[in-house]
């Protein structure tokens, strides 16, 4: 009998507490409960790192929120799994550059 194991960041993120008026997070959330077992284990961990992040760091949270429209969470969850992780990458890409460059000042 196999064990289903939870994504690392799973329990925060469906505890996550959002405003009632914060409709994008809540169907960002839901829509990840349903779609998080239905990967592969690596895309399932980018995809928990990707929505942890923007529940943990509000720069990635407002950022995220634009270029992904509310009527984009129901859209092919392959496309749309894909330009999450994607802005993730490109993300903690750019903050590690930040970092480095701002040791040099």
């Amino acid at each position: 009998m196999s064990t289903l194991v939870l994504p690392f960041y799973f329990k925060e993120i469906v505890n996550y507490e959002f405003s009632n008026s914060d409709l994008f997070s809540y169907k960002l959330i839901d829509w990840y409960k349903e779609v998080v077992f239905l990967l592969s284990y690596d895309l399932a961990s980018d995809l928990d790192t990707a929505i942890y992040l923007y529940i943990s760091d509000i720069l990635f949270k407002k950022k995220l929120s634009r270029i992904i429209k509310i009527k984009d969470i129901n859209m092919d969850n392959d496309k749309l799994v894909s330009k999450i992780i994607s802005y993730k990458n490109d993300y903690i890409n750019m903050r590690s550059l930040e970092q480095v460059n701002s040791r040099w000042l």
